[in-house]
């Protein structure tokens, strides 16, 4: 990874002082950032994304405590390619790994939102 880091961070070397780690991977590739960019701060969404998630799912009381849920892992691309590599990530082969399509999700998202049932989950 940092080989491949260096190649596209390179330009950035003595330029931003903040990075914006705006796509699903890049939190996962912090460390080899911070080598390549020394002094650059890094803003994670992921964490952004989280911590505004679990606020959404207190407030409308959906939020899980003190026990552990299952996994189901939605992937739109190449369903072997995210298990070999979401192994290297999680350090245990992700499982189940179901393969999704875009086009029927958003179809389902346009007919919630046309018939207003956007917002009421939970209230």
């Amino acid at each position: 990874p940092k080989k491949v880091a260096e190649r596209y961070l390179a330009h950035l070397s003595g330029g931003p002082d903040t990075l914006i780690l705006g796509c699903t991977h890049y939190p996962l590739l912090k460390s080899v950032i911070r080598q390549i960019l020394p002094g650059v701060a890094l803003v994670d969404s992921a964490d952004s994304t989280a911590e505004a998630l679990a606020k959404r799912l207190q407030k409308m009381k959906l939020l899980r405590t003190g026990s552990v849920g299952t996994h189901k892992y939605l992937v739109t691309d190449n369903v072997d390619r995210f298990r070999r590599t979401g192994a290297h990530f999680l350090k245990r082969t992700p499982d189940p790994v179901e393969l999704s399509d875009l086009e029927v999700a958003d179809e389902m998202a346009f007919t919630i939102q046309k018939n207003g049932l956007q917002g009421r989950v939970g209230s």
